[in-house]
């Protein structure tokens, strides 16, 4: 009760702020010769995953909306559970718009652009069926909230029941570390030699202008000719 002199207690829970990190993934395959078609050489899947653990994102997302290109009909998918992914078959990279959706009323959704490639980046070259071409884009989401039951599920790991048909980060970054290093040593390597070819083709420019510069200054300057009449 209230009145004068009596105190109002109450208890308010401690505001919260949980850091989770997504990552946004896709991964595609180039089609065999028999399955090929104009239009749809690759086959592609994307989709949402936790960036630190394999686990079940199905206690923290409510569903994950992918904006295709214009050229996809549907172009807007919606995955109200896990899996939160879509698969494709097409001919061409492009960039598609991930809006993830929580399960707390107090969260809002968050959107992140992510770019699907169908080559690696670093040659350019085809990938054979059983290699698929990587990209990866990271989300951090920094979630306020006073309630227990939502920061609980966003800091506990669930581990996922289903068995995925694609590589794990283990299996595509056990040798990423060698390769990373071998190929800035490549890179490297043939700048040191463009700056030696650029340093060589200098040095033989500047020879000529060197030797008339010589002759020059032994001859003397030129006498002058006097003009008038005679």
């Amino acid at each position: 009760t209230s009145g004068p002199g009596s105190r109002i207690v109450g208890y308010f829970q401690p505001m919260s702020v949980v850091k989770k990190y997504f990552k946004i993934a896709s991964y595609a395959w180039h089609l065999p010769e028999g399955e090929r078609e104009p239009e749809k050489t690759h086959k592609w899947t994307c989709c949402l995953r936790n960036a630190q653990e394999d686990d079940d994102l199905s206690t923290v997302v409510s569903k994950v909306v992918f904006k295709l290109h214009e050229d996809f009909t549907p172009r807007v998918r919606e995955v109200l559970s896990p899996p939160f992914e879509v698969s494709e078959r097409g001919y061409a990279c492009f960039q598609l718009e991930v809006t993830v959706h929580f399960k707390d009323a107090s969260a809002k959704p968050v959107a992140a652009r992510h770019c699907l490639l169908l080559t690696q980046p670093e040659s350019g070259d085809e990938t054979p069926e059983s290699s698929p071409a990587v990209a990866e884009t990271m989300v951090e989401v920094a979630f306020v909230t006073v309630n227990p039951e939502w920061k609980q599920a966003l800091t506990t790991t669930t581990p996922e029941p289903r068995t995925r048909s694609y590589p794990q980060l283990g299996e595509r970054f056990a040798d990423k570390e060698a390769e990373a290093a071998a190929a800035l040593d490549a890179v490297l390597g043939k700048l040191r030699r463009r700056v030696e070819r650029m340093r060589s083709s200098a040095d033989t420019e500047a020879r000529p202008a060197k030797a008339r510069r010589r002759m020059t200054s032994q001859r003397g300057p030129c006498p002058r000719r006097a003009h008038g009449g005679r």
